[in-house]
């Protein structure tokens, strides 16, 4: 996965924005009426996901409360990195003010919502694109190919019964909507190269043929690269 050279790692978490509710964010709720329906939690950041398997030594937070996240800026972090969209930017604004208080050493940024200009003086470094190969760097390490991460995820229904689990593999990564905003050359330099794609993918394929005997019935789903 990647060389690591012997220096003391600082102490970094990266977090998602925290969740306003006890229950997760519903994607298929947040978008329906009908109260039998099944449901689809937003529990896991995939991004954070793969930073996470390629740098170990980082630890992340997904979608935590926001009791949950004060409660672990007290464990002492040099760095807190902050992932977010556009339209959780007054939540983002609201966990670096926390951050700043706690006493963390920097607060970074990162996703679509990093790239607006006008809070980006709120952080002390942002990083454009997928940063796997950007923050190797801070924890001594040199990354040859991104390891893909195991994701499972799942349907769930009014009664609490998990149905279609199922894994996620990414042959390649990148907004799937293929529109214009933001702007296409912000992202470039963090885009999947193909045989980079072909070589995470493989590795990740043959560990899943190898625990097949042991976990069969579960369904491997494929997410297509992004049509532009």
């Amino acid at each position: 996965m990647g060389q690591v050279i012997s220096i003391m790692a600082p102490r970094v978490l990266f977090t998602t924005i925290y969740r306003k509710g006890p229950e997760p964010y519903d994607y298929i709720g947040a978008n329906t009426r009908s109260w039998f329906r099944f449901y689809w939690p937003r529990i896991q950041s995939f991004g954070l996901r793969f930073l996470k398997q390629n740098i170990p030594e980082l630890e992340i937070l997904e979608f935590p409360t926001w009791e949950e996240y004060q409660k672990k800026l007290q464990e002492g972090w040099d760095v807190v990195g902050l992932s977010f969209y556009l339209s959780e930017t007054h939540e983002a604004i609201e966990m670096v003010d926390a951050a700043r208080a706690a006493g963390v050493g920097e607060v970074w940024a990162g996703n679509y919502g990093a790239l607006t200009t006008a809070i980006q003086d709120k952080f002390d470094k942002v990083f454009v694109g997928y940063s796997e190969h950007q923050l190797a760097p801070y924890f001594g390490r040199r990354i040859k190919d991104i390891i893909h991460p195991p994701l499972i995820e799942y349907l769930n229904t009014p009664f609490n019964i998990k149905l279609n689990i199922y894994g996620v593999l990414f042959t390649t990564r990148g907004c799937p909507v293929g529109c214009k905003l933001p702007d296409p050359r912000l992202l470039q330099q963090a885009q999947y190269h193909p045989a980079e794609e072909h070589r995470a993918c493989a590795g990740l394929l043959q560990g899943e043929r190898h625990k097949r005997g042991a976990d069969r019935g579960r369904e491997l789903r494929l997410q297509p690269p992004p049509r532009r």
